[in-house]
């Protein structure tokens, strides 16, 4: 979708990068021991991208508007780096995140919204995400059998990822 977006850019682009995090449950409590249940989105330029399962064979990475997501409350934005890039390369690390990110390889405990924001940042940034951020989840896969199944059921995408949102990320 990105490559269909913008065939014809060339050049040098710059990128911020921001990690948007999200309460999906009331942290208040969980977050001063380090721990909580959190949802991530990494923002890059004014478009924010995530990663979520559904049942069909065709990318879980999708976009949004930064610090939105529905059924999550924002907590937080930290800065992560700023990198200038050729375009080129960019856009193949976003092709291979797209193809590596399929929605029904999601999973809450073991390959989630957070893997996908930790994996994005180290290929662009060289450094993954804060470890608190995906403490709890890691913590809970050593005893997933305890818990009910439907907690394993990927949740499903806002939207995929459009050309406008692309376009304005890397021109805007």
């Amino acid at each position: 979708q990105l490559k269909r977006a913008m065939p014809v850019i060339q050049g040098t682009i710059r990128l911020s990068v921001w990690l948007n995090v999200y309460d999906i449950i009331d942290n208040t409590y969980n977050h001063a021991l380090g721990i909580g249940v959190y949802h991530t989105g990494l923002q890059i330029n004014d478009v924010e991208f995530c990663f979520g399962g559904h049942d069909h064979d065709g990318t879980g990475v999708f976009s949004g508007m930064p610090k939105r997501v529905n059924g999550a409350r924002f907590r937080e934005s930290i800065f992560m780096g700023e990198l200038k890039m050729q375009y080129r390369d960019f856009q193949k690390l976003f092709e291979n995140m797209q193809t590596d990110y399929k929605g029904r390889t999601y999973h809450t405990l073991l390959r989630n919204c957070n893997h996908f924001t930790d994996d994005f940042c180290q290929r662009l940034l060289g450094k993954g995400i804060p470890g608190w951020i995906n403490r709890l989840a890691f913590l809970t896969s050593y005893c997933s059998c305890l818990l009910p199944p439907h907690l394993f059921l990927p949740p499903q995408p806002q939207r995929p990822v459009n050309s406008q949102a692309a376009r304005s990320m890397l021109v805007g």
